[in-house]
């Protein structure tokens, strides 16, 4: 099954889900799995966190060592300023369960040949 269909599924399971439910209920079974993911992840990285720190304030004794942490540190400064300048530039999407790339006008489609209107079927 190729990514494109999958993926189709899955929002498809989730569409579902969300008309099935009752009005008082929130989330579907992905929203679920993550807030799970995330938090088994969070408790994981807290406790990798104080090893790690421990051993990160004592002396290696390995070559290169500073080299190493310069190299980390302009790796997190560049990350910061990337995330910073890009974050505004992100847009969802889905916009309130419109598909826009299902309503392509023509005139767009004929300007972009081998682009299709929507998923195939």
């Amino acid at each position: 099954m190729a990514l494109r269909e999958l993926t189709a599924d899955v929002r498809k399971q989730d569409n579902a889900a969300r008309r099935a439910r009752p009005a008082g209920r929130r989330g579907t079974v992905h929203q679920a799995f993550f807030v799970g993911w995330a938090v088994v992840t969070g408790l994981h990285t807290l406790a990798r966190l104080g090893p790690a720190l421990a051993l990160a304030g004592r002396p290696s004794g390995v070559p290169g060592e500073r080299r190493r942490l310069a190299a980390l540190i302009m790796t997190l400064v560049i990350a910061v300023i990337a995330a910073t300048l890009l974050l505004g530039t992100a847009n969802p999407w889905r916009h309130a369960g419109h598909h826009h790339h299902a309503e392509r006008p023509a005139a767009a489609a004929e300007q972009a040949p081998g682009v299709t209107a929507g998923p195939q079927r």
